[in-house]
């Protein structure tokens, strides 16, 4: 999993505490995950639907990684 900090676009893997996680509306959206979320004192929340430009800056990292590996 790729973490990236949206105001100052720093990315770490491990080692800080994540308190706010955002993905796109897929299969990370059921109530396991999000009582998973929330019994580590996390908050989920979802881009709006068909919108990949909400997720642009972390795709664009997928897209590096991958060219990388």
């Amino acid at each position: 999993m790729d973490i990236m900090d949206d105001f100052s676009s720093y990315m770490w893997a491990t080692g800080l505490k994540v308190s706010v996680f955002q993905s796109d509306n897929s299969k990370l959206k059921c109530n396991d995950l999000k009582a998973w979320f929330q019994s580590h004192g996390m908050t989920q929340q979802f881009t709006s639907a068909y919108t990949s430009a909400q997720n642009g800056c972390i795709e664009q990292v997928h897209h590096t990684l991958m060219g990388k590996a």
